[in-house]
């Protein structure tokens, strides 16, 4: 949900990081602010992230709460709705909820890589990807109101 520079969005999923039934719930949440418009002494949009999301299942329950930048730029298709926006996020991620044995609370960096593109005023297409401490590659089909 939007307003302004703000939009804030919930999410949920399931991940199966080894393949062998370790399956875990996902839910989170995420804010972001924009605090950079492109121009041309610079580039890019950019956007203040802050997030908490909790990953419940077998093993360790652990809460993430990331913190980061986003830059990107959005590219209209001329004559169409669709437009594409590639994207850069580095982020900071506290994890919470380790157990000793893991290492304890730790502190995680990432990088992730992506592209929104939106068909149309209301559904887009996200496409992106994790480098760093956190990896893993999402497709997700959005709703935006």
């Amino acid at each position: 949900y939007g307003r302004g520079n703000n939009d804030f969005g919930l999410r949920a999923g399931i991940a199966d990081p080894e393949g062998g039934g370790d399956t875990s719930i996902l839910v989170g949440g995420d804010f972001r602010t924009r605090i950079l418009s492109y121009s041309e002494s610079f580039p890019l949009d950019g956007a203040l992230t802050v997030g908490a999301g909790v990953n419940i299942g077998d093993g360790d329950d652990l809460i993430y709460l990331p913190l980061g930048i986003s830059l990107g730029r959005r590219f209209e298709l001329e004559g169409s709705n669709t437009t594409f926006t590639p994207y850069a996020h580095p982020v900071i991620v506290p994890v919470l909820g380790a157990s000793d044995e893991a290492g304890g609370d730790d502190v995680g960096f990432a990088l992730g890589l992506g592209v929104d593109m939106r068909f149309s005023r209301d559904w887009s297409l996200r496409v992106s990807g994790g480098l760093g401490d956190l990896e893993g590659v999402g497709i997700a089909a959005t709703y935006v109101r």
